[in-house]
């Protein structure tokens, strides 16, 4: 099991604000949110998501690039999408991850 390294950010000075779904929040408003984000860091190929563990609450992709996949039935994943910085992975914690999704390699 990948274990996420926790850091601290601030959305208001990120470099990849301009593409990211926070990107049309108020920065006062993101700066009163902080106490409750949790950042965390993943190598590349660490596990950012398992389909079915649950939801905990929105996730998005800050820095880097990452796999979405879900379970088929002759047991291999088939691909949902890759994101990049700024995108939405999950929803709020709801229920069940619906996907798994993995740290990949930033294009360069």
């Amino acid at each position: 099991m990948t274990t996420a390294m926790v850091t601290k950010r601030e959305c208001p000075s990120c470099e990849t604000l301009s593409r990211c779904i926070l990107s049309v929040v108020e920065p006062g408003v993101l700066g009163n949110s902080a106490p409750g984000i949790r950042w965390a860091h993943f190598e590349e190929g660490g596990t950012i998501a398992h389909e079915g563990t649950p939801s905990v609450g929105w996730g998005i992709l800050c820095r880097g690039r990452a796999r979405l996949t879900v379970s088929a039935d002759h047991g291999k994943g088939i691909l949902l999408r890759c994101c990049g910085p700024g995108e939405l992975l999950s929803g709020p914690g709801s229920g069940p991850h619906d996907f798994s999704a993995v740290a990949i390699p930033v294009l360069s």
